[in-house]
């Protein structure tokens, strides 16, 4: 037979530590008269709680008391998991509720005296099993790293022009943007924003409050207490600031509310242009009864809003972040909560829409704390189930606001291991496994085009080779996929505009974009004098050189363009030759195309600029490739390499970790760089 817990309860020390509890003395008011019990299902002994003028007593009864305003009773069984050291979701403070527990009496002095209850209970706990320790202490900081502004943005959904305020702490060359949950705001993620370990990272990270909410002023055609949120509403905000603060390879955080909206966000990316979605807390319905009285007239509502989203935290949260979870969601103004909840709660469905969002063009990547009795860890998971190629992790000791309850846990790698911003960038751009860039190689059959496409590929890189050698052309490409790489092969004449436009459309078509070009097509004539060159031999050289580089330009720059005003990266890197910054007898028209590609690139890198992408130029010395021959003429090889101080040729994978390298996050700060590949000879 089970003990019933409330009878090991020692009154005395009971009554001594409701009159000495800081919390309770501070929501116990004078006015405070209101009774209630504590009750196992099924027994009749109750623990009664009696508050008379803002003082509270208890006492243990033999049965329920009549002046008693409500009975919260539970079995046995989650009663003895809400006392154990460990506790399961739904058996910690007022997760008790929805869970397992039920409330008979007066519904509506239960929800006004919420908190009242709430601190009584936890202080049972305590003197049960002693202090609820936390396992991780909040960051004590000596310096704040956040700054704030406000933004004008223009927003006719949420009813015009609205004075937005945001705030933004970290720099480097990816953002983030943080979203808050339903009626809170961006103080939230102030543990996250002042972590060393995210201020050490590459990462400029930004948080706002909607419209109306924390410091954020309502639009001005707005009146009090009619406030809503909805999936267009929410998604033009997000595009609109990412668009007003510039931000690039944007990645969209947020839980809750906010993390039903980074799935919309992944769905609907045309319209935000972000990098990707970290939905925290989401899943593609919220299936239970939301609560009714956040707008009720004789509730409370800077006491039972808070009070409510207390019960979806850790219990093992550290004590000081759940009051400023709490604080900031008791500071909220009226019906900003109840608004946002009408969203959550039944105005996001996305059932039925999940399996058309494209993981290869927008990563998605999922948390979700074991906590949260709103939407549990299985809708987590059967939410990222139907989302092809989403990541997702089961974050351990967090609830409902991992960010805000214990952001020294939710920050920690082994938890919040995202690709996206976890890892210390070592690859190319550091791009997660689901979204890679995705380069044209011309050229790429054989030699150095052979050895870019590769070393690309190994980068995580989509390679497109573009060649008229389809055999070794497809050889290439099933080595790349062999190895675990993504490639294609299309059969493109790089000195015709249509051949160039037909392929750039099938890459777009096939990876969702281009951020990379490698214009290594070329070709030569045998070595011989200048007045036995033909016509033919010059224009051999002009358009394999130089007019193939033309029509790159042409067809792949608005991809690129594209690319950058999404936040990603684009390159385009032309392979010329030490030829062409210091001709020699036998080869003038072809060191003279070479010349051209050399100043084409520094012309290009200076106009496009402007829009961040960068043109920069590799002067390969003579390698074995199927080339060579006509290179030597009547010189020896070994001839030829006694011109090279380091005595060795140039190799196809010397010429693919510079254009690894070239286009590569490390490389950020070159354009127009003409790069000798030379082992030395043009020194």
């Amino acid at each position: 037979m089970t003990t019933n817990i409330f009878s090991t309860i020692r009154v005395d020390d009971l009554n001594r530590t409701l009159a000495e509890d800081r919390q309770l003395r501070g929501f116990c008011q004078p006015t405070f008269n209101v009774t209630f019990d504590f009750k196992v299902t099924g027994e009749q002994q109750v623990l009664h709680i009696d508050v008379q003028r803002g003082k509270l007593s208890g006492r243990l009864s033999d049965g329920p008391e009549e002046d008693a305003s409500f009975t919260l009773q539970a079995p046995a069984e989650a009663w003895a998991q809400h006392f154990h050291h460990n506790q399961e979701l739904g058996h910690s403070g007022n997760q008790l509720i929805p869970a397992v527990a039920s409330v008979e009496g007066d519904i509506l002095k239960f929800a006004q005296y919420a908190p009242v209850w709430r601190c009584t209970l936890e202080l049972i706990r305590e003197l049960a099993l002693g202090s609820n320790k936390a396992q991780d202490a909040p960051l004590q900081l000596t310096e704040d790293h956040i700054v704030g502004r406000y933004a004008i943005l223009d927003l006719p959904k949420w009813g015009g022009p609205c004075k937005v305020y945001y705030e933004q702490s970290g720099s480097g060359t990816q953002d983030i943007l943080f979203l808050h949950t339903a009626g809170s705001d961006g103080r939230q993620y102030h543990g996250v924003m002042n972590d060393p370990r995210m201020l050490g990272r590459d990462l400029r990270m930004t948080v706002f409050d909607l419209p109306s909410h924390g410091r954020s002023f309502p639009p001005a055609s707005s009146v009090p207490g009619e406030h809503y949120n909805s999936e267009d509403r929410y998604i033009e905000i997000i595009s609109a600031l990412i668009k007003h603060l510039g931000l690039k390879k944007t990645i969209v955080c947020g839980a809750s509310m906010a993390g039903l909206i980074c799935i919309a966000v992944a769905l609907r990316n045309h319209e935000v242009g972000a990098f990707a979605t970290i939905p925290v807390q989401g899943c593609e319905f919220v299936d239970m009864d939301r609560m009714n009285w956040d707008k009720h007239p004789e509730v409370n509502q800077t006491l039972l809003v808070p009070e409510f989203t207390y019960g979806m935290m850790s219990p093992t949260a550290p004590a000081a972040c759940k009051n400023l979870v709490w604080h900031t969601y008791s500071a909220q103004a009226y019906g900003m909560y109840a608004g946002d909840l009408d969203f959550y709660f039944g105005g996001f469905d996305y059932r039925g829409k999940l399996e058309s969002i494209d993981t290869t063009k927008i990563p998605v990547a999922m948390l979700t704390g074991e906590y949260d009795w709103s939407c549990r860890p299985e809708m987590s998971l059967a939410t990222a189930a139907k989302i092809k190629g989403a990541w997702i992790k089961i974050m351990e000791g967090l609830g409902h606001f991992p960010a805000t309850e214990n952001p020294e846990r939710a920050t920690k790698p082994s938890v919040f291991h995202v690709n996206l911003i976890a890892k210390p960038k070592s690859d190319i751009m550091a791009l997660t496994e689901a979204v890679k860039p995705t380069a044209i190689v011309t050229g790429g059959a054989s030699g150095f085009g052979a050895g870019a496409a590769r070393r690309l590929a190994r980068d995580s890189v989509n390679v497109a080779i573009f060649d008229l050698n389809e055999e070794l052309g497809q050889t290439v490409v099933s080595e790349i996929i062999s190895a675990g790489g993504k490639a294609i092969f299309v059969k493109v004449n790089v000195t015709s505009a249509d051949a160039w436009k037909a392929g750039v459309e099938q890459v777009v078509q096939t990876f969702g974009g281009l951020n990379f070009v490698i214009n290594n097509a070329g070709g030569t004539y045998p070595s011989k004098p200048v007045l036995e060159t033909t016509e033919a031999d010059f224009d051999k050289c002009i358009n394999l050189n130089l007019r193939s580089i033309y029509h790159s330009v042409i067809a792949c720059m608005p991809s690129l363009i594209a690319a950058t005003e999404k936040g990603l990266p684009a390159s385009m890197v032309n392979i010329a030759s030490t030829g062409g910054v210091k001709g020699r007898p036998g080869l003038t028209w072809y060191s003279a195309s070479k010349a051209g590609a050399i100043n084409a690139t520094q012309s290009l890198a200076h106009e496009f600029a402007g829009q961040q992408i960068r043109v920069n130029c590799i002067c390969p010395v003579l390698g074995k490739t199927p080339m060579m021959s006509q290179f030597l003429g009547q010189a020896s090889e070994e001839q030829y390499l006694s011109t090279i101080p380091l005595k060795r040729f140039a190799e196809p994978s010397d010429i693919g970790n510079s254009v690894a390298f070239l286009c590569s996050d490390d490389a950020r700060f070159l354009t127009g760089v003409v790069l000798p590949v030379d082992g030395g000879r043009l020194a």
